[in-house]
């Protein structure tokens, strides 16, 4: 098995949490990494999208 490691600042990530509790999630990780949380619409289901501080 081949290891990836992020190297560059600013690299796309993608990771899905299940969890049946979303508010709390949002306030944990927010705090914990000083995550800028974003709810997005996708019609059947909402997604977060999470950004370190206001970096897009």
């Amino acid at each position: 098995m081949s290891k990836v490691v992020m190297t560059q600042h600013g690299a796309f990530s993608w990771n899905e949490l299940m969890t049946t509790d979303v508010a709390a999630a949002k306030k944990f990780y927010g705090e914990l990494l000083g995550w800028t949380l974003q709810d997005i619409d996708m019609g059947s289901m909402t997604y977060l999208w999470s950004r370190l501080g206001t970096t897009r």
